[in-house]
């Protein structure tokens, strides 16, 4: 199982990769897009800590420098493939609690590890999809984020 989940973080360090390389070609900045790509390796860099039963480092809507995000980017993937290497499908099968940090007052709520790993690649695709949207026509060319061109070119 955990080499499953390997294989999709080393997927999403590609994807970002090709979101951080659209970023740096901006012809015109584009703030919200660098947030939410900020925000989308904050997430993971706070549910690597949660995993590992230690304090974040990060806020979730942290500003970065692309050169900060660049370096969080190899911080997560290094951290999850440690985890993952030392972790048993028992352990992913293990309870987490989170604070949902989406309701007006957030509540305590539980997840197995095994799920949220699950939301972290879906909650990233998500944002990268949103910054496609927000730098068409900024970049000459948009980035080809999906898993599709991962395993079929990369592979």
């Amino acid at each position: 199982m955990s080499n499953k989940f390997t294989k999709q973080f080393e997927f999403e360090h590609w994807s970002n990769g090709t979101i951080l390389k659209a970023l740096r070609s901006l012809k015109e900045k584009d703030e919200r897009a660098v947030m939410l790509f900020s925000h989308l390796l904050s997430s993971h860099s706070m549910w690597l800590s949660r995993v590992n039963k230690q304090e974040f480092t990060c806020t979730l809507f942290q500003e970065r420098t692309l050169d900060e995000c660049e370096q969080l980017m190899q911080q997560n993937l290094d951290g999850w493939k440690q985890y993952l290497n030392n972790t048993t499908a028992e352990d992913l099968e293990q309870s987490l609690v989170f604070m949902a940090a989406w309701e007006a007052s957030p509540s305590k709520r539980t997840i197995k590890i095994e799920d949220a790993l699950i939301h972290i690649i879906n909650h990233s695709s998500y944002h990268r999809g949103q910054i496609i949207a927000s730098i068409k026509g900024k970049v000459d060319t948009l980035p080809l984020s999906t898993y599709i061109i991962y395993a079929s070119e990369i592979l």
